[in-house]
Formats: C-alpha cells, structure tokens, sequence
C-alpha cells in the first residue's frame, strides 16, 4: 500500500539552503534596489561612450589617413609648401591619431631639405617624444637629427644619435648604415671606448658581408693607433 506524500510546510522551505540563499538575494535586492539600478546604468553607459568613442576614432583615422596621403603625394611631387600646409593641417585637425603625430616627422624631413635646422631638429625632437610605435620612422628621425649634428661638427651628440638609430630600426641594411655612421662620428669625437663597444655589439650580432667586414678592419686599425 503507498504511502501518502508528507506535505513540505512553509517554514521547512525557509530551512531549505537553497531557498534560504533565494530569499536571501531578494532581501538583499529590495534593500539595495536603488544603488542596484544606477550601477547597472552606469556600467551601460559606459559601454555606450566607449562604443561611441571607438567609432568616432575609427571615423578620425580614415579622414587623417586620407589628408595624409595628400600630403606625402604633394612631398613625393616636391611640392613643400603644400605638403607643409597639409601635414600642418593634419596635425591640427586630427590631434591624437598616429598620422598626427607621424606629420611632426615628416614636417622635420621637409625643413631638414630645405636647410631649416633649428626648425628641423624641433620637429624631429617634438615626434620623438611622442614614443612612438613606427620603429623605421623613429629610426629616420634619430638619423636626421644625427645629420644636423654632423652637419655642425657637433660628432659626439651625431654619434650618440646614429647609435639610436642603429638601435630601434628593424630594417637591417638601414641598422649597417646608421652603425658605421655611428662609430665614424665617435672616432672624430674621440669616444674611442664608446666607438669599440658598438663595433663589438655589430660583430657578434649581424652578419656582415666583405664589405662592411672591411670597414670594421678600418675602424679596429684607427681605434689601436689612437690608444697607442
């Protein structure tokens, strides 16, 4: 014969773990309704600006990318003036986009060309700064700074520069270049130790070829005649 079901009285539910911890959260939700409701708003609303703000970042960067693309056609073309005027005009337009702040270099290339060191030597400086991520960008500003400095026989602050140069390029025929430009200025600065220790680095790091193994040979014969 079956046994009838033992009803489960109210209080024996409340004893229940389960429905203790439910009641629990509803307690909990109806002392804090208020606060629980402006968070969740908030947290929306942040999701909306970030949502907004990636957009319009998105939207920023394909009009900068277009002005700047007009700008480096009118400095392929030669034509300074105007490419001055649109990089000026892309830096001022577009502030916190990496074509902004990749006009600083390109700004110091044309005064560079058009013997305007001072002016030059700002701009490469004013985009260094920045730290940028473009490591053959930040390469060629080491070395048109390097170049003013070599330019005015000030071979030590060229070295030091060039030596930069060498360091952060990734395309490997421009690190060769920058690092015999390097050790050249050192020479005439007379940074003999400064000069050794990056022939040392070139040696055990790159592979050189007869030429540049040559070079090196220069270099090493005019270090020991000069420590003797």
């Amino acid at each position: 014969m079956l046994k009838a079901k033992k009803k489960i009285k109210k209080k024996e539910l409340k004893k229940d773990p389960f429905f203790e911890k439910i009641d629990e959260s509803f307690r909990f939700y109806k002392q804090n309704q208020q606060i629980i409701i402006i968070s969740l708003l908030v947290i929306i609303l942040a999701i909306l600006i970030g949502w907004y703000y990636f957009n319009s970042q998105n939207k920023k960067n394909e009009s900068a990318a277009g002005q700047f693309g007009i700008a480096q056609f009118y400095l392929s073309s030669q034509q300074y003036e105007n490419a001055t005027e649109k990089f000026e005009e892309v830096n001022e337009l577009f502030p916190g986009t990496k074509y902004s702040e990749l006009t600083l270099y390109y700004l110091g290339y044309i005064n560079y060309n058009q013997n305007k060191f001072d002016e030059a030597t700002k701009y490469f400086n004013d985009y260094l700064d920045k730290k940028c991520s473009d490591e053959v960008i930040n390469g060629a500003a080491y070395n048109g700074l390097a170049k003013i400095y070599e330019d005015n026989e000030n071979f030590l602050e060229a070295g030091i520069n060039y030596r930069s140069a060498y360091e952060v390029t990734l395309l490997e025929f421009k690190k060769n270049e920058y690092a015999f430009k390097s050790i050249e200025c050192l020479v005439k600065a007379k940074e003999y130790g400064m000069a050794n220790k990056l022939i040392e680095k070139i040696e055990n790091k790159h592979e050189l070829n007869d030429l540049q193994n040559d070079k090196i040979k220069s270099f090493k014969l005019i270090l020991e005649l000069k420590n003797n």
